[in-house]
């Protein structure tokens, strides 16, 4: 099933903000798999909580010194409870029914093979925002 076909289904909404230049170096479908992973999870907690209004947002840009590149995936959904937050990077660990605890180990270790960072912040009840930030291409900065 496709994530067109997964969004149809769930009727969960996607929105994205990305800047035109968020160019980095780094294997494109690895870092393609990280959004993956990162948005499958997103609709998967909508679609099983059946948050009303579903809503996925994706968004990215460069920071300030031009130094950084960032991307967020944040959803509406129930959020993370607390006590879990801390081991959802850790390999084997889920909270999905019939899920194997690997997309999120996976996610971290191909963020950190580019270089990168990533973090969780989440609200029960308000929704759960993974931050991705990698360094910039060089030769993106603005003469």
């Amino acid at each position: 099933e496709t994530f067109r076909d997964r969004l149809s289904r769930t009727g969960v909404e996607v929105v994205q903000g990305l800047d035109a230049d968020t160019r980095m170096h780094g294997d494109p479908e690895k870092l393609r798999r990280v959004v993956i992973n990162l948005v499958g999870n997103a609709i998967d907690e909508l679609e099983e909580s059946e948050t009303p209004a579903p809503r996925v947002t994706i968004t990215g840009g460069v920071n300030l010194a031009g130094t950084e590149v960032w991307f967020k995936v944040a959803d509406n959904g129930p959020g993370i409870p607390q006590d879990k937050l801390t081991k959802i990077f850790s390999p084997f660990f889920t909270s999905k029914e019939g899920g194997t605890g690997l997309g999120l180990a996976i996610t971290k270790k191909l963020v950190e093979a580019h270089d990168g960072n990533i973090e969780v912040r989440s609200v029960e009840g308000q929704g759960t925002e993974f931050e991705i930030v990698f360094p910039r291409a060089p030769g993106s900065e603005e003469a």
